[in-house]
């Protein structure tokens, strides 16, 4: 007999599968593109279940950005506690690696500025603003400058980073004449690297 617990475990699975189905359906076609019904087949249920857990597709669509939001918070997390001791490089490394691993999710929000000229109001209202702030509050404490001068590094360094993590490694490596996707990956990182330090360095608060 299948209990209350197991029925929402169940479904707990069943939220999450779907949410993952659409972060990759979403980052390679874009929300329009994308049926209800491919949402469901990818996530071996129906279209009614969709709907019961997320409303729509437009509710899923809001959900797999959330969930994008969250990931990389979660992940950013990680870095934090080693930011003091740490050498910019490694840090910008690290970010790297993160919107590497979460490129599905960046690629969503890169549509979103695409399609809309910006990211959805809403989104960006409850999760992208704050945690942007936060950082630049963060990091102008640590490295010593004030959080509008972080903060104009953060969103420059998050641009670049943004575009080039998105992009398919051989293409990477293609563009920048390299003999190894590992040493595109590794110009890029210094590239990164350079222009923190001299966004950083520069009192760029103003033009």
């Amino acid at each position: 007999m299948r209990t209350a617990r197991t029925t929402r475990t169940d479904g707990d699975r069943t939220r999450r599968r779907l949410i993952d189905v659409a972060i990759a359906a979403f980052a390679a076609d874009g929300f329009s593109a994308v049926s209800t019904r491919r949402l469901a087949g990818d996530a071996d249920c129906n279209v009614a279940t969709l709907n019961y857990h997320f409303g729509s597709k437009l509710g899923l669509y809001r959900a797999a950005v959330e969930a994008v939001y969250e990931r990389i918070a979660a992940r950013a997390a990680d870095v934090v506690p080693t930011l003091p001791g740490a050498a910019i490089g490694d840090i910008v490394e690290r970010a790297w690696r993160i919107a590497r691993e979460e490129r599905d999710g960046i690629r969503i929000l890169l549509r979103q500025v695409l399609d809309e000229g910006r990211l959805e109001a809403e989104s960006a209202a409850a999760h992208f603003l704050p945690s942007l702030e936060e950082r630049a509050a963060l990091a102008g404490h640590l490295l010593g400058v004030s959080p509008t001068h972080a903060r104009t590094a953060l969103v420059t360094l998050g641009l670049l980073l943004g575009r080039a993590a998105v992009q398919d490694a051989e293409s990477l490596r293609e563009a920048y004449g390299a003999a190894s996707v590992d040493a595109a990956e590794r110009t890029v990182i210094h590239c990164l690297t350079l222009t923190a330090h001299a966004l950083l360095e520069a009192p760029c608060d103003t033009p």
